[in-house]
């Protein structure tokens, strides 16, 4: 059962007064420190002319989704959210159950000189279930032999391109309909593009400018024989009158293309924060160019599990709303003992973003901080980690966990709240450790755990990784841990508002970077589950190391970026309808879809908003296509859900007239009827004559015949829920399907017992012009006839196989001679030792009779008129006729 507790707002806060405040929290640490320029960085001020990808459809557009809106400026202000104190209740623990579990490193990232590990037996890679090798040797190779970065300058790549098409769009007809491109245009300006050799001066160009009051230019082409466009000013401009000029335009040859001027932001917003020049964790991630559309107060929190945290930070006060201490089982997580990790760590994942003190965090949301050491030691309890974990596994506000810390052995008592807090939806993110071992660091070795890697700075500025980062097998992504020997530590929070600092590294800041990213991916997307957010984070990197997964970088940098996009184009919802979505008129349905406070609605019907249907529910009473729009952070992130159409029935109107053939023959299938579509109709009823098959409820029916079908009526009537309209019909003559014939072979001819219809066929087919009763035979093969009757057709007959053999004897010590063959002008027919008359007839390749004839010994025949092809010749003495075959040339 889980547990039901209510977390305490920190202490006194909303007590504090303002003197209070600006008395305590001023003290901050104004250290300086050398700001750095990295060769693979644009100068800040200059990042924004990066050559980025573009995405999306719209050449312009900063996201890949079309679902995010037009951003004017972005307003980085913090949304002061409802201290409300009542939310959460500490876990009552007994402190005889403090016992503490020995972790002996939790990442507190000061510099590491460890040495790298010696080489271990095989590495394995984590997976769901299983845990496989892969490198069938039986030794690691040695870390330098895993690392794959250049010593050049790093290349970016965001993988995500769009290919240029060569052919123009127009972009603004295609997206007639989308409100997103029409937020991001301005209607009072359009860009047309000529052929290169017309000029607005020309006549035939004057004409359209005249015809849409185009007189004012604005700008134009430096560079016509490239691109010969001008930008004119549409006075009063809208969408109407945009798309008018764009369709017109689109009609003529010499408009190559038109389309409003897009509105066009910079893509990078940074923010005030003193120290922010000198963390380039966030930067080399691209969360400033998140921060442009968002930078906190989303309704879900992160947790983090630490020593401890100084809440009343000047850049923590309003992001560190509650927390409590597992270890000594009070409400105070604050330090205790000179504890600075958890400070440090949590100004990483959320130092309040642009307030124009300290740092930027990677966001600013609510952060539930769990303190797990007590006031006399450094290490972590065993059981203040289990009992923070599953405090905040029963709090469903809570979607990221941050685990700055480990150690090398396992533990059940924790695997069991891992599982605990996992299988209630939270997100784990852990550290992977800072001994440069491959060695699993628990619990980020967990497979239900990402497990972050640290990427530094080596001395050229160039990315790499960290030398002090644990590598190997379990590795999921890395992002910026630092390196201090390199002069690129991590910048964060301290107590007593104070800034560190020059020594602090590791996969400990390294962690809380992924956390960030992973609020940020939970506040455009809420309805995300732990396994998707995951995956999102996990692909949308930068590949550091080998192609693909590495030992080192796991899948590779995490980019805030593009997880956040990723996560927009995920956002998707679903409705349904409680109940039948067709009534008779004076009914209803309720539609539905999942409820999360992270989501804004509005329900459409038929593309256009309902005024007031802002909840997730909602009754429809009128017939339409209903859909619901859903917003996250104020519209940044837009999606559309499926449709569900809602038919509002009266009776169907009269049916129309049925169109088909009404000829048909006995056995016939598959004939088509169909009627004009009804209107009020849900379903068909169709009738059919005996002896006819078919079903429908549409408005169009495939009808078999069988071979005892009679002639009648089809008819067809418009059905609903309310009743059935008026029937149509249509008058069906059916006719006999002739008896199959049966076919005999005399010799060479072959003979049909039907008088009439015949058609011959052979295994190659019909038989062009065969269609007697008889068929003379010229070339080998089966033969078989089909007989067809006032437009119906017989089952084919009976199939004779014939083989035509050469003419031997005719008479007794005759022998028949017929040269040359093949023949072109004259073919000689010759019969040794002949005394009799004997009759020919030679016969094309349809059997027809092209010659006859009649020789005693010898003749000779003229060929030169024949077409050329394989001749028949049948010759007969009264008494016995042969055959022989020849070829005309």
């Amino acid at each position: 059962m889980p547990i039901c507790v209510t977390l305490p707002t920190r202490r006194g806060k909303d007590s504090d007064t303002e003197n209070d405040r600006n008395n305590g929290l001023r003290m901050r640490n104004e250290m300086t420190m050398k700001e750095k320029r990295f060769s693979f960085f644009a100068d800040p001020q200059e990042r924004k002319a990066e050559s980025l990808p573009t995405f999306g459809t719209l050449p312009f557009a900063r996201l890949t989704s079309q679902r995010f809106a037009k951003v004017k400026e972005p307003n980085l202000a913090i949304a002061i959210r409802n201290r409300n104190q009542s939310d959460i209740n500490p876990l009552n623990i007994n402190p005889m159950q403090k016992v503490l579990f020995f972790l002996p490193m939790f990442f507190i990232a000061f510099s590491v000189s460890a040495q790298i590990a010696k080489k271990e037996p095989v590495l394995l890679r984590k997976s769901n279930d299983t845990i496989t090798a892969t490198f069938p040797t039986n030794e690691l190779p040695d870390r330098e032999n895993l690392k794959k970065l250049s010593e050049s300058d790093y290349n970016f790549d965001l993988k995500k391109k769009v290919t240029i098409d060569v052919e123009k769009h127009w972009y603004a007809l295609e997206n007639e309909s989308n409100e997103i491109y029409w937020n991001n245009v301005n209607c009072n300006k359009i860009i047309i593009e000529f052929q290169k050799n017309y000029a607005i001066e020309n006549s035939i160009v004057k004409e359209f400018l005249q015809k849409h009051s185009l007189s004012k230019v604005i700008e134009k082409s430096m560079f016509p024989e490239i691109q010969n466009f001008y930008v004119f000013e549409i006075a009063n401009g809208d969408k109407s009158k945009v798309l008018s000029i764009i369709r017109d335009g689109k009609k003529i040859d010499f408009i190559i293309n038109a389309e409003p001027v897009a509105i066009i932001n910079k893509n990078v917003c940074q923010p005030n924060d003193p120290y922010y020049s000198q963390q380039w964790g966030p930067y080399v991630m691209y969360a400033d160019s998140v921060w442009c559309y968002f930078t906190g107060g989303s309704k879900n929190w992160l947790a983090v599990i630490d020593d401890a945290v100084d809440w009343y930070h000047e850049d923590l006060y309003d992001a560190v709303w509650y927390g409590y201490d597992f270890a000594m089982n009070d409400a105070d997580p604050t330090p205790d003992n000179g504890q600075e990790h958890g400070t440090h760590v949590t100004g990483t994942v959320g130092a309040t973003i642009n307030n124009g003190i300290g740092v930027a965090g990677m966001l600013v949301d609510t952060i539930y901080f769990a303190k797990v050491t007590d006031n006399t030691s450094t290490y972590y309890s065993n059981t203040g980690i289990v009992n923070a974990l599953n405090s905040i596994a029963s709090n469903p506000k809570i979607r990221v966990i941050n685990m700055s810390f480990g150690s090398y052995v396992q533990n059940s008592s924790i695997e069991t709240a891992l599982q605990n807090a996992y299988n209630n939806g939270k997100l784990l993110i852990a550290a992977a450790g800072n001994d440069a071992t491959s060695n699993p660091m628990y619990p980020a070795s967990y497979s239900i755990v990402v497990c972050v890697s640290a990427v530094g700075v080596d001395a050229g500025g160039n990315l790499t990784d960290a030398s002090y980062s644990n590598y190997g097998s379990t590795i999921d992504v890395s992002a910026p841990g630092g390196e201090s020997s390199t002069g690129y530590p991590i910048i964060s929070t301290l107590p007593s508002n104070s800034y560190g600092g020059t020594n602090w590294q590791g996969t400990s800041m390294a962690s809380p970077h992924v956390t960030g990213v992973a609020g940020l991916v939970f506040a455009i997307n809420p309805l995300l589950t732990n396994s998707q957010a995951r995956s999102i984070i996990e692909q949308q990197v930068f590949d550091l190391g080998s192609t693909g997964w590495d030992p080192l970088f796991g899948s590779g940098m995490v980019c805030a970026w593009c997880a956040f996009e990723e996560a927009c184009n995920q956002l998707s919802i679903s409705i349904s309808a409680t109940g039948s979505t067709t009534f008779c008129a004076g009914g209803s349905v309720t539609l539905n879809a999942v409820y999360n406070s992270g989501l804004s609605y509005q329900w459409q019907k038929n593309g256009l908003d309902i005024p007031g249907a802002t909840s997730n529910s909602y009754s429809a009473t009128q017939a339409g296509s209903y859909s619901l729009k859903i917003q996250t952070l104020g519209g940044v992130c837009v999606a559309y859900s499926n449709s569900i159409v809602i038919t509002v029935n009266s009776l169907p109107a009269s049916a129309g007239t049925i169109s088909g053939t009404t000829t048909v023959c006995q056995g016939q299938n598959s004939v088509t009827y169909s009627v004009p579509a009804i209107a009020n109709a849900t379903s068909y009823i169709w009738t059919l004559p005996s002896g006819a098959t078919g079903t429908s409820s549409t408005n169009s029916i495939t009808v078999n015949y069988s071979t005892s079908a009679v002639s009648g009526d089809i008819t067809v009537k418009g059905n609903n829920t309310c009743g059935d309209g008026a029937t149509s019909s249509l008058s069906i003559t059916v006719n006999s399907k002739p008896p199959t014939p049966i076919i005999s072979l005399n010799g060479y001819v072959l003979h049909s017992d039907a008088p009439n219809g015949n058609q011959w066929y052979d295994q190659n087919g019909l038989i062009t012009g065969a269609t007697n009763q008889d068929y003379t035979v010229t070339i080998n093969g089966d033969y078989y006839v089909i007989v067809s009757l006032l437009g119906c057709s017989s089952d084919p007959s009976n199939t004779i196989n014939v083989t035509i053999t050469g003419i031997e004897l005719v008479e007794s010590n005759s022998v028949i001679k017929v040269y040359p063959n093949p023949v072109s002008n004259e073919l000689i027919i010759e019969i040794e030792g002949g005394t009799e008359k004997m009759n020919f007839e030679m016969l094309n390749a349809i059997g027809q009779v092209v010659y006859k004839g009649n020789l005693v010994e010898k003749t000779t025949v003229q060929t030169s008129n024949f077409a050329p092809g394989v001749y028949l010749i049948k010759l007969e003495n009264g008494k016995t006729f042969e055959f022989k075959k020849i070829i005309k040339e």
